[in-house]
C-alpha cells in the first residue's frame, strides 16, 4: 500500500467515526486513486424510502424527515 492510499484510509477512518462527510476525500484525491482504495463510502448512493400508496407523489412525515437528515449531512 502506498501512502496515498494509507492516507485516504486515514482520513476515511477519522470521516466515519465522527460523523463527518466523507466526501471531503474528493477534493483532495483523484479519482483513480479513490477507486483505488475500494471505500463503498466514497461510492454514489441511492436511498429508498417504502411508502404507502397515499405518499408516493409527496412523501409523508418520515420520509420528510428522513430527507431533513441527509441533507444535513
Amino acid at each position: 500500500m502506498d501512502e496515498d492510499q494509507l492516507k485516504i484510509l486515514e482520513i476515511a477512518l477519522d470521516c466515519i467515526n465522527n460523523d463527518k462527510d466523507i466526501s471531503i476525500l474528493n477534493s483532495q484525491f483523484d479519482t483513480k486513486q479513490l477507486n483505488q482504495s475500494g471505500l463503498l463510502s466514497i461510492k454514489p448512493k441511492i436511498f429508498v424510502c417504502n411508502v404507502d400508496e397515499q405518499s408516493v407523489q409527496d412523501g409523508n412525515k418520515y420520509t420528510k424527515g428522513f430527507i431533513e437528515k441527509i441533507w444535513k449531512r
